[in-house]
């Protein structure tokens, strides 16, 4: 869905507040899920977004994309690191770390496995900063 400039801006009187308004909503059931702690749930977003992108789900139904996650031929999510992570959210690193082992112990993410190395986590952990498909915040 796209939209032009001059439409946005035509109608932005009607546009505005109501987006404003769902984004304040949002914002207040995130903080009550998160505890209060909205930086755990930019934690979370941020690796949500990097780790399964638009082009591994495009175009599939809710009921498609339950399916895919339940199956273990899945795609493989890309790697992120707690650096990438920091970088993009301006959450300091060891803070990052902090949420991310905060999030494991919550049961909302578990640790993947570097395919270079065992002992090193890929999906919410360590990549090394040297990792080529390591990619800046959009």
């Amino acid at each position: 869905m796209t939209f032009e400039y001059e439409d946005l801006a035509r109608h932005f009187g009607r546009l505005w507040p109501v987006h404003v308004e769902a984004f304040s909503a949002l914002l207040i059931v995130l903080r009550r899920q998160f505890g209060g702690d909205l930086d755990r749930m930019l934690v979370l977003a941020i690796i949500g977004s990097r780790t399964l992108p638009p082009r591994h789900i495009d175009g599939l139904s809710y009921d498609e994309f339950m399916v895919l996650a339940r199956n273990e031929q899945a795609p493989d999510p890309d790697p992120i690191n707690l650096q990438s992570i920091a970088d993009c959210s301006g959450i300091p690193r060891e803070t990052v770390r902090r949420k991310v082992r905060d999030l494991e112990a919550a049961g909302w993410l578990h640790p993947a496995r570097h395919p270079e190395s065992p002992d090193r986590s890929a999906g919410a952990g360590r990549a090394g900063a040297s990792d080529p498909r390591r990619r800046a915040c959009a």
